[in-house]
């Protein structure tokens, strides 16, 4: 399993002390001074191998590529963490919140509208707040040359979510992902075998929550090996989904990852989209 990675990319907005958003450029040649090794005028790589650099109007933080074995999880997330720690420090005056995660896994051979539709109930639920645009998946190639002339490609699937604060649940994230990313391909037809026939999710746009309600909400499955074709309840379509990648969950992750991932799965452990007041009165302030 050593040759699949997961990596992570989280977008910041940065404001001043009077609430404004602030030019990026100026964050980021504050950084910059810190010394690192410089990629470009808007990217450089530290020491451990994270990323900083300006994308567009948001600065935005690269982890190093994980290999996904025994842990991975939390090793990614306390990398991700240590990410934010540095914007902070090196900018302690400033403030910021989260814009987005864009996830990166090792592509699959799987194909990326089948991957995707295996995907669409467990991460908006996992990966996205109530007010969200929705999320995507895309696939992305990059191409290494080096200087004897020889090259290779990468290629990774990227799904698009939201930027998401607690780190138990980002490492619950990270372990489910992972453990599907194996599961899926286990498949005799590159389907899950949830398979969805609910028409919302077939939109592949950041426009919109195509389950508005999260775990509350129903979507209309087909599960042929239990003979079952109708509506579900979100909740129960988590727990057969676990179920499925429990294997994989169990090979990947340690006691304390699994515990916290099936305590996310039952609800002991709320996800952000679980909170709906919360986000209710941020959208009304």
């Amino acid at each position: 399993m050593t040759d699949n990675y997961i990596g992570l990319e989280n977008e910041l907005i940065c404001f001043d002390s009077n609430e404004r958003i602030i030019n990026y450029q100026n964050v980021f040649d504050r950084i910059k001074k810190i010394g690192h090794y410089k990629i470009s005028e808007n990217a450089i790589r530290t020491e451990t191998g994270h990323g900083f650099y300006v994308d567009g109007s948001e600065l935005e933080i690269l982890t190093p590529p994980i290999a996904l074995n025994k842990g991975f999880a939390t090793r990614l997330t306390d990398l991700l963490m240590l990410g934010r720690e540095y914007i902070l420090k090196a900018t302690p005056e400033l403030k910021y919140t989260g814009y987005s995660i864009h996830w990166n896994l090792t592509k699959s051979c799987v194909d990326s509208d089948y991957f995707y539709e295996g995907l669409a109930v467990p991460f908006q639920v996992f990966g996205l707040t109530p007010l969200s645009m929705g999320f995507n998946l895309r696939e992305k190639e990059n191409t290494y040359t080096l200087k004897d002339g020889q090259s290779w490609t990468i290629a990774r699937h990227e799904i698009l979510g939201d930027s998401i604060n607690d780190e138990d649940q980002i490492r619950a994230l990270a372990l489910l992902l992972g453990a599907y990313r194996f599961a899926i391909e286990t498949q005799p037809d590159g389907r899950t075998p949830l398979k969805l026939l609910d028409e919302r999710f077939k939109l592949r746009t950041m426009s919109r929550l195509f389950l508005p309600d999260g775990r509350y909400d129903n979507v209309e499955v087909h599960i042929p090996s239990a003979n079952l074709k109708g509506d579900m309840q979100v909740q129960q379509y988590l727990e057969l989904f676990y179920q499925w990648i429990e294997p994989f969950v169990k090979i990947l992750g340690t006691n304390e990852e699994v515990d916290n991932l099936e305590d996310f799965i039952d609800g002991r452990k709320r996800l952000e989209f679980d909170r709906f007041r919360y986000f209710a009165y941020v959208s009304y302030c």
